[in-house]
């Protein structure tokens, strides 16, 4: 897949993001400065690095770590940086789309349109890498607020990602663009 093609199939899927909302209601199209932006409560703190995990290999997404299966905030970014890898494995055609799909619940559409553009149309190299993130735990779900890394173009994309915690570990609620 060329370049151009790579970075519209990338804009599309953060395009995605913007309707994450749990409205029913169709939002107005965005402008081009609001393109990748809701409405979400400000956080006040910096976020902090998570830990990353490696990179995809030929051999796959790296392997889960410990920590990720933790219900604890540290467990929460750490699962959010696998989520991200194992995208990344699955646009590199290293790991299989139900894995990554089976990360998500149901009602997370951003995650379905990711596992669908990973599935019909994989970029052959990684989408975007987690560069920070900063979790918020609320009875069993986290909010966890990251900066992405784009890798077709480098642009920084703050996300807001909602975590559920069930049978022991983390799953993606919903993704949505951060208005910072």
């Amino acid at each position: 897949m060329n370049r151009s093609a790579i970075a519209m199939s990338a804009a599309l899927g953060l395009a995605v993001l913007a309707g994450c909302g749990s409205s029913t209601e169709p939002s107005a199209p965005p402008t081009s400065e609001d393109a990748l932006t809701t409405s979400a409560p400000a956080v006040t703190s910096e976020p902090e690095p998570a830990e990353t995990t490696e990179a995809p290999t030929a051999d796959g997404p790296p392997e889960m770590t410990d920590e990720m299966s933790e219900q604890t905030e540290a467990g929460s970014e750490a699962f959010v940086a696998y989520y991200f890898d194992a995208l990344n494995a699955a646009h590199i055609e290293e790991l299989d789309v139900a894995t990554l799909r089976a990360m998500a619940t149901d009602e997370c559409k951003t995650c379905a349109a990711f596992a669908d553009a990973a599935e019909t149309a994989p970029f052959g190299e990684p989408y975007a890498e987690v560069r920070s993130a900063t979790a918020m735990l609320f009875g069993e779900d986290a909010r966890v607020k990251a900066t992405l890394e784009q890798m077709s173009d480098g642009q920084m994309v703050p996300v807001i990602v909602t975590l559920t915690w069930g049978d022991e570990q983390w799953r993606v609620k919903s993704i949505q663009a951060d208005e910072q």
